[in-house]
């Protein structure tokens, strides 16, 4: 059966269904019935203020709104870009009713065609999306079970499948998933799949790794705005770049919706919604849906995450509470909750003795009622104040409560704004401690030394009501009683040997304490018996270092148990006292160690102010003699070689017989004793190791000094041993640390003395040797600024004369005064004579300050040797006898330097120097006589090339006359017969034209004839002019011209050749220029020149351009008076810039420096072709110059240009207007 085309258009008509088909431009071609419909109910029920546009439908035009078209255009370059069918879903409002329709767009042409047709197909889907909806509200009550029935936050990945699946069954997504951020701190922000689901498998499906920590934002940037604030993104793949379609291959998406799940205003995770069997964009209704779905998922996560930290909370606030029991219960103060009146809410009494009423009576009554009315109207206030300034508030009272009378502290803490936290604490023990350390301090604030000691002995015995206190210095097993109270006074001081007594058991243990029985404990004490005493009680006084000092004792005649305030108080009392006998002590030792210091400086500084040993070891024994309070000072050189010992200086007092046993510069042997070998180890000797050393060693300097207590320490120099200092002391007072490094302080000082004299004679010697160098470096710049002076001389000498025999004269006379010479000779050997045989060489002068030396003094016969040393190059120095006659009437020795004169070619001459035989020449000497002779080789080389040069100058000179006679010679005798040539060719042609013959031939070799004849005639005229210009004989005529009208006439005959050969011809004259002043003939002839040479050399095509312009220049003229002094002014100078330029050649750079030559012809130039003499440049350099401008040339860039400077009034010399007149 046929298809019936009629039957489907009736069809079409009949539907509801809307159907009309876009062309080109989303003209509407076709539309049924139902759409007309559609469009006119649109047109009638919408906006009319609402933007239209007029299209055409059915041969007809209609007014659609401007959205319509942006669906349809959307709609459209959607299907016809993937070839499918794309559907969009759009809310209409129609008869005050909202529909939802859904189009359909389908491609009726093929894809790749420039403008298919598409076919829209519209249908009312309002029910259809009302079902969805209903359809929706199911799956969100199902979906609300599914997230109420989650305990934890940590039990949702359990629930993703369903809550997915209810997802994907309400939107008819084809895939569904949950990604969830991996860390927030993260940058970029990353996200993983978390779970997935499929409609086409029924669960979940595999997890890509392509979804494990992906940069979502950064893959998909263009989303980022809307994901990140919580908005949906709906997007078609295709609309995608490439590269961020690669995310969703795998799945074949073509729509995707993303719905971020935020928690706190923070992305916590993304619902993915995908649709891979059609590109459809998802509706808004779609959207708003699904939102309300994410948004009870994101609502139920807060919800999980705000009870997950609620648990956290409840959790930690359980164990703070237990922890905070548990002290509470511990708390042996009493605590008190209490209302702003003072009502006591709440309670915990450790000790319910401290209470001031039984704790059943407390509840209900307040706190200001309860107590007496002084301290019970204090704390109301203190409450008060502490509610109004929510500050803790303090304070003290003293009352009588259940168990006793007790001093009690209060702190009241603000709780809220009408409680208070009440903390009671009881303080009789502190307050009883706090009153006697006051009682004592105020006993003992005012005293110092032993007035403190005694003070506190008094008042500790009075408050404490002990009968005896004592407070001891213990040094070794002695105590001596600083301060003793015995009763009701101040006892007698006394000293005792703490041995087996309570003192030894304080100084062993740090404390001890004997109750009752103390003298059944210590029966060898007999102070203890003498006294009565019965307890006993000690502390240790002890230093910062913890180093014993004392004892503080407290004794009775009954027993005595100190309880723990009592303790705690002695103990202080002990600490005070350990601190002023401390005190004591340090002032002490500093009184001591100030002394001894300004002792010490006052002898380091009488060591340090002589660097004369003997000086500074007399003044030191006798110093620290006085210092040390010393019987005898010796102080001892060791002298090594001899293993001996020297007496240097010593000091003894008067009563000791150490002068009597030490001489002064008496040696003394060690015998190699064990002192002699600890002093070498640079090791002091002192105290009874010394003695020790005497025992054993008789006649040694230990011996002569006697055996009393004494050191040795030794003196240092450098790392060896030096010497000795000896030091002698009574056996009654033994040395100590504190002497011994005084002692080596000492010892240091003088080695430090020792080595310093000794580094003066040191300097001093090196002054003088340095003295020494310095004169004789001085002596020796002198002579070397006096050779470099006489070198400058000599060089200048030759510089200024080309005569060879001024030039030797002066180099000898120079040497005989600059080097204070005798006789100073020079020689030039004869270069005709035969050099193997010095004797033969001949003299050619002596050039001497002696006018008697007649003959040489050194012949080759009698010293062959010398002279082949000479002939070789090299100097000779020696001192021989001269015999009478030559230098006197006698024979004589004398020292002679002979110095070969040699360039080049070899040695030309030599120079003798003449000394007497004791002055020999130094090495600084025959060097400069060396540079000299190396000068008067050069000069004499200079000299005779000189020579050689003026000869050929002169024979220059005389061929270039002769050639200039010759030119001009030959051009007037040439000039002549082509004169006469010419005029016979003129003849010829009057003949030839009066005879009626006109035969081309004789007109052609009359042409070459003239033109000849014309050239040969302007080579004469050239030659002519040069040589004029050259003799300075040309005149000159000076008329004013103007450049812009002259110029043109000038380059006239010049125009023809040129466009010929398709050449251009430039002026570029101003009219403005200002007159030129020149001599017109010379200025002609050299634009003639110019212009033939442009013509001659200038490519066809190319272009010659003559330019002219002004410019303005100042110079310095001077202005002429009647008096002999010239003063100057400023004038400007005009001159006239003329370029003649010609593009399409260069001239070569190496031809450029000789282009103005005469007769000069270009190597590379073609002479057959362009012909000339090479006279033309030439003759106009010289004519440019003639009439006072200069001509340059530049040739680069494929152009060569002749730039001509013209003054605009030349500066007329005598001759140039005696011409111009």
């Amino acid at each position: 059966m046929a298809f019936d085309l009629t039957e489907l258009q009736f069809a079409i008509e009949a539907t509801s269904d809307l159907y009309y088909v876009l062309g080109e431009d989303g003209v509407f071609e076709f539309i049924n019935r139902a759409g007309l419909e559609f469009f006119n109910a649109l047109l009638q029920d919408g906006d009319p203020q609402a933007p239209r546009i007029r299209v055409g439908v059915n041969s007809r035009e209609l007014d659609l709104p401007l959205n319509w078209l942006a669906i349809h255009e959307r709609g459209r370059h959607m299907a016809c870009k993937t070839g499918k069918s794309a559907i969009y879903e759009t809310p209409v409002a129609i008869a005050n009713q909202t529909r939802c329709y859904e189009f359909t767009f389908t491609p009726l042409s093929p894809s790749d065609h420039a403008s298919p047709k598409v076919l829209v197909v519209g249908r009312e889907v309002t029910r259809y999306r009302q079902l969805v909806q209903e359809r929706y509200l199911t799956t969100l009550l199902s979906l609300q079970k599914i997230l109420e029935s989650i305990p934890t936050i940590e039990h949702l990945p359990s629930r993703y499948e369903s809550i997915l699946q209810r997802l994907g069954e309400a939107s008819g997504a084809d895939r569904v998933y949950v990604l969830e951020v991996c860390s927030e701190d993260a940058h970029p922000v990353l996200f993983s799949l978390a779970a997935e689901w499929y409609a086409t498998g029924g669960g979940f499906g595999t997890f890509s790794p392509l979804w494990q920590n992906i940069p979502l934002f950064e893959r998909l940037s263009t989303l980022k705005a809307y994901l990140e604030h919580g908005r949906p993104a709906s997007f078609l793949i295709h609309e995608l770049p490439t590269h961020q379609q690669e995310l969703f291959q795998l799945s074949q998406a073509q729509s995707v919706l993303l719905l971020p799940l935020m928690v706190d205003n923070q992305i916590w995770g993304i619902i993915g919604f995908e649709n891979c069997q059609e590109a459809r964009p998802w509706s808004t209704s779609e959207m708003a849906l699904l939102q309300v779905t994410t948004f009870l998922i994101a609502t139920r996560l807060q919800q999980l995450q705000t009870d997950a930290l609620q648990q956290q909370w409840l959790a930690e606030l359980t164990r703070s509470t237990q922890h905070l029991q548990a002290i509470f219960q511990a708390f042996p103060d009493l605590v008190f909750r209490l209302g702003h009146d003072g009502t006591f809410l709440e309670w915990h009494a450790h000790d319910p003795g401290y209470l001031y009423i039984p704790p059943h009576e407390l509840a209900g009554r307040r706190m200001p009622d309860v107590l007496p009315a002084p301290p019970g109207s204090q704390i109301q206030q203190r409450i008060q104040d502490a509610l109004a300034q929510q500050t803790i508030s303090r304070c003290e009272s003293s009352l009588d409560v259940l168990n006793g009378s007790h001093h009690f502290e209060m702190r009241i803490v603000p709780l809220q704004v009408d409680q208070v936290l009440a903390i009671v604490r009881n303080v009789s023990d502190r307050k009883q401690v706090e009153n006697l350390l006051n009682s004592v301090v105020e006993g003992t604030a005012s005293v110092g030394g032993q007035a403190f000691f005694e003070a506190l002995v008094q008042h500790v015995a009075i408050a404490l009501n002990i009968r005896y206190v004592a407070v001891e210095e213990i040094i070794g097993d002695r105590s001596r009683v600083l301060a003793f109270w015995n009763g009701d006074r101040i006892g007698e001081p006394l000293e005792y040997d703490i041995r087996n007594t309570p003192c030894e058991r304080v100084m062993a243990q740090g404390q001890y304490a004997c109750p009752q029985n103390v003298q059944t404990m210590f029966p060898e004490d007999d102070i203890l018996r003498e006294m009565g005493v019965e307890s006993y009680v000690g502390y240790a006084l002890t230093n910062t270092e913890q180093q014993f000092l004392g004892a503080l004792c407290v004794l009775d005649d009954k027993p005595f148990i100190a309880s723990a305030t009592t303790e705690s108080v002695l103990k202080i009392f002990a600490a005070r006292a350990a601190m002023e006998l401390q005190r004591q002590r340090t002032e002490q030792a500093l009184h001591q160690q100030a002394q001894r210091e300004r002792v010490l400086h006052r002898v380091v500084q009488s060591i340090r102010q002589s660097l004369d040993l003997e000086t500074i070891f007399a003044t030191a024994v006798e110093d620290v003699q006085q210092l040390l309070q010393l019987q005898e000072v010796v102080v001892l050189e060791y002298l090594g070689d001899r293993q001996a010992w020297r007496a240097i200086a010593a000091h003894a007092v008067e009563t000791s017989d150490a002068t009597d046993r030490f001489a002064i510069g008496a040696e003394y042997l060690d015998h190699n004793t064990d002192f002699a070998a600890c002093l070498k180890r640079l090791e002091a000797i002192w105290d009874n190791n010394l003695q020790d050393y005497t025992q054993s060693q008789k006649g040694s300097i230990v011996d002569c000094q006697g055996t009393e207590v004494r050191i040795i320490a030794p003196l240092i120099k450098g790392n060896q041993l030096w010497g000795a200092l000896s030091l002698v002391r009574s056996s009654d007072y033994p040395w100590n640390e504190a002497d011994l490094a005084i002692v080596q302080t000492i010892a240091d000082q003088l080695s430090i003395a020792i080595q310093q004299a000794e580094l003066y004679q040191q300097v001093q010697q090196m002054n003088t040797v340095l003295e020494t160098q310095v004169l004789e470096r001085t002596l020796q710049l002198e002579q070397a600024l006096n050779f470099e002076d006489l070198l400058r001389q000599m060089i200048e000498k030759v510089r200024d004369s080309l005569n060879e025999q001024t030039i030797l004269q002066a180099t000898a006379e120079e040497l005989t005064s600059g080097l204070n010479l005798r006789l100073c000779n020079i020689v030039l050997y004869d270069g005709s004579s035969d050099r193997s045989e010095p004797i033969a060489l001949v003299l050619k002068g002596a050039y001497s300050v002696e006018e008697s030396i007649s003959q040489p003094m050194l012949s080759s016969s009698q010293y062959p040797e010398l002279y082949a040393q000479l002939t070789q190059g090299w100097h000779v120095q020696l001192c021989v006898k001269i015999e009478a006659g030559i230098l006197g009437d006698r024979a004589e020795w004398v020292s002679i330097f002979l110095c070969p004169i040699a360039d080049d070619q070899g040695v030309i001459g030599d120079l003798l120097l003449l000394r007497e035989r004791h002055e020999c020449f130094t090495e600084r000497e025959m060097s400069l006589v060396g540079q000299i002779a190396s000068q008067c080789a050069i000069a004499i080389r200079q000299s005779r090339l000189y020579q050689a040069t003026q000869a050929q100058v002169s024979e220059l000179e005389f061929l270039n006359r002769i050639k200039d006679d010759f030119l001009g010679t030959v051009s007037h005798e040439l000039r002549m017969p082509m004169t006469n040539i010419k005029v016979a060719s003129q003849m010829l042609d009057i003949v030839l034209e009066q005879h009626g013959i006109d035969d081309p031939r004789i007109e052609r070799y009359m042409t070459v004839l003239r033109s000849e004849c014309q050239q040969e005639i302007d080579l004469i005229n050239d030659l002519l002019d040069l040589q004029q210009l050259e003799a300075g004989t040309r005149s000159l005529n000076f008329i004013e011209i103007n450049l812009h009208n002259w110029l043109p006439r000038v380059v006239q005959p010049f125009l023809e050749r040129l466009h010929s050969s398709d050449r251009t011809l430039i002026l570029n004259i101003p009219q403005d220029l200002p007159l030129l002043t020149t001599d017109i003939a010379s200025l002609q002839r050299i634009f003639v020149e110019l212009l033939r040479n442009a013509c001659s050399y200038t490519p066809s095509g190319e272009t010659v351009e003559i330019t002219a312009e002004a410019i303005v220049t100042k110079q310095d003229l001077p202005i002429l008076s009647s008096t002999e002094s010239v003063a100057y002014r400023t004038r400007a100078e005009a001159i006239i810039l003329i370029s003649v330029c010609n593009t399409g050649v260069e001239i070569p750079v190496t031809d450029q420096p000789h282009i103005f030559d005469k007769f000069y012809r270009s190597i590379g130039i073609d002479r057959w072709r362009y012909g000339g003499t090479g006279l033309g440049l030439a003759l106009v350099k010289r004519l440019t110059e003639h009439i006072g401008g200069t001509i340059e040339l530049t040739s680069d860039q494929n152009q060569t240009c002749f730039l001509i400077e013209l003054p605009m009034v030349p500066n007329r010399t005598n001759s140039d207007l005696a011409g111009y007149l």
